[in-house]
């Protein structure tokens, strides 16, 4: 279950380290919130772009392991990539 590229270390970083980070710091320290929006918006965008990024180059070789992935940035995305993907492509 190796990623393709080397740089999709990165991506997988991102998405399984710091797309839960925020909302885990949001539950654990709830007067942070305010201090929290912006980054939390801006790892918004940034599932955006890796979901993006997922559907034009899946970031595994297994079949299996792109569908987990493509599930797990689904709940950060806010949309099943099985819905987005008529529309784009």
């Amino acid at each position: 279950m190796l990623p393709r590229y080397k740089s999709d270390y990165r991506t997988l970083f991102w998405a399984l380290v710091l797309f839960p980070l925020l909302p885990a710091l949001a539950i654990a320290w709830p007067r942070a919130l305010p201090w929290l929006i912006p980054l939390t918006l801006y790892t918004s965008y940034c599932a955006g772009v890796l979901t993006h990024h997922h559907v034009h180059v899946p970031v595994f070789r297994a079949q299996r392991a792109n569908a987990l992935y493509g599930i797990w940035l689904s709940i950060f995305y806010g949309c099943p990539l099985a819905f987005w993907i008529p529309t784009h492509l």
